[in-house]
Formats: structure tokens, C-alpha cells, sequence
């Protein structure tokens, strides 16, 4: 929805931009308020992009991270070298390790009780 409200105040930006420049060579006197108006817009636009790019950029982090992960455990658990001991060994202790990250997960979404975007609107400030 936050895409739809952009485009729509750049469309309105883009026709504020149009007819003030029609109207340019009549010479008014409201260039300070259009200027002011369009710095509004921008930092609207601004605003509401935020919480998108940050999605997108979670969302690639995530696949990455996803990727590492997967292909770690792969190497880890498919070493033909490994003892079945050394394996057991590794399996434990990836799940230890998951159940770290879910433990974390769990108790930060639950005790910010804020939403992703807000969370991760928190989280550079911190």
C-alpha cells in the first residue's frame, strides 16, 4: 500500500512541477510555498519508502544468510571423511546453534512488541 501512496504523491509532485512551470513566466509570487510544498512531499516520499527498502533489504539478508546456512550444514553433516561420532558431534551442535537463533528470535519479537518494520526502524538507532 506505502508503494501505491508514493507513486501517488510523486504523480502530484510531477503535476505541481508541470503547471508551476506553465505558470512560471507570469511571474508569481507563491515560488517560496511551492518550493516549501515540494520539500513535504519529498520528505513524505522519503518517509514512506523507508520501511520498503529496509524490507527489501531484510529480505535479501535473510536469503543470504539462508544460503550460508544451508550450504554449511551441507559440508558439515555430507563430510565423507568425517566419523559417524564427528558427524553425530556436528549435528548436535548446529541444532544447539539453532535453537540459540530461535531462542533470540522468539524473545526480541515478543518483548518489542513492535512490528518488523518498526523493529527494524529501531534497530540503527540502537
Amino acid at each position: 500500500q506505502a508503494h501505491f501512496e508514493i507513486k501517488k504523491l510523486n504523480d502530484e509532485e510531477r503535476k505541481a512541477e508541470s503547471s508551476s512551470s506553465s505558470t512560471g513566466a507570469s511571474g508569481s509570487s507563491s515560488g517560496g510555498a511551492d518550493e516549501k510544498k515540494s520539500g513535504n512531499r519529498k520528505a513524505k516520499i522519503e518517509e514512506m519508502a523507508l520501511p520498503l527498502m529496509l524490507e527489501a533489504m531484510w529480505a535479501a539478508n535473510v536469503v543470504d544468510i539462508e544460503t550460508t546456512v544451508a550450504k554449511v550444514c551441507s559440508k558439515v553433516l555430507n563430510d565423507k571423511q568425517a566419523s559417524k561420532d564427528t558427524k553425530r558431534e556436528r549435528a548436535l551442535a548446529l541444532k544447539s546453534l539453532s535453537e540459540t537463533f530461535q531462542s533470540y528470535s522468539n524473545v526480541k519479537s515478543n518483548a518489542s512488541g513492535l512490528s518488523k518494520t518498526q523493529d527494524a526502524r529501531q534497530k540503527p538507532q540502537d
